[in-house]
């Protein structure tokens, strides 16, 4: 399935291949006059999309498109705690045993997490986290005794964990925030595991430091992006060829703040706030 659009023309590209067979075209004519009609009108608007409209004989393919999407779990930066706490109460006893496992796996000083059903009216307050520290056990509110990296950290692994069985993609906007770079590494360990066969990630980040874990990304997986004035520029580290820059795959990082690849910010704050 391909999707092209921009900001001021809307849908410009829209068409569906199923085995290299060519089930429309947004920009073409094809033999079925009902779905001429159907692109011809909707064309129109640009910003419908002629896949969600199809006739009820397209449903095969329509069915399998949505399913695709509808297997897609989204943990933006609005996530809140009484999400994470919504999001945890659906794990299952066998469930929040892994989940506690990778909370301990973690080294974040929590011993386990438990939640306990109807403890208060206000949600947040049902999710406990227990701690050793010094030898003395504490048990405290994880709303008010967490910081707000291993709250996100919770919704991360409760998230993976629901996936695991399902299968589907998973979308994080900024997986590092508050994070630790050697955290943010043992989550994306995960997905490129051999034993991970039906789950992706999708992620944006900032952390740096990413770029140079070696065993962690193949070139193909790590995709800069960068907007001017007139459009949003997306490429892979893989169009660059380690024959003509031999820093490609190593010391990535450093090739990267000196330009190699470009999408670099170019801060100017300084000048302009001790400008006379």
């Amino acid at each position: 399935y391909f999707l092209s659009f921009s900001y001021d023309e809307g849908i410009t590209e829209e068409k569906l291949l199923v085995d290299n067979i060519e089930i429309f075209d947004l920009n073409k004519k094809n033999n079925n006059s009902a779905l001429n009609s159907i692109i011809d009108t909707f064309k129109l608007y640009k910003n419908k999309l002629i896949i969600s409209v199809l006739p009820s004989n397209y449903k095969m393919y329509t069915d399998a498109f949505f399913s695709f999407f509808n297997k897609m779990e989204i943990i933006d930066k609005n996530v809140n705690f009484s999400d994470i706490v919504e999001l945890i109460s659906t794990l299952s006893k066998k469930e929040m045993k892994l989940f506690n496992e990778l909370i301990l796996a973690a080294d974040i000083s929590i011993e386990k997490v438990e939640y306990i059903e109807d403890f208060s009216k206000n949600k947040v307050f049902n999710l406990l986290s227990h701690y050793k520290i010094n030898n003395n056990h504490s048990v405290m509110f994880s709303s008010i005794s967490d910081s707000s990296g291993t709250q996100i950290f919770m919704a991360y692994i409760a998230k993976i964990i629901k996936l695991k069985k399902t299968g589907g993609i998973l979308i994080i906007d900024e997986i590092d925030r508050s994070l630790h770079t050697l955290l943010s590494k043992s989550l994306i360990t995960l997905f490129n595991a051999t034993e991970n066969k039906n789950i992706q990630l999708l992620t944006t980040s900032h952390d740096l430091e990413l770029l140079d874990c070696l065993n962690l990304f193949r070139k193909d997986q790590i995709w800069f992006t960068y907007k001017d004035n007139k459009q949003v520029y997306f490429y892979s580290l893989n169009d660059f060829k380690p024959a003509l820059d031999k820093q490609v795959r190593n010391k990535t990082m450093i090739s990267y703040l000196k330009g190699t690849f470009g999408a670099l910010p170019h801060p100017n704050i300084e000048e302009v706030f001790y400008e006379d």
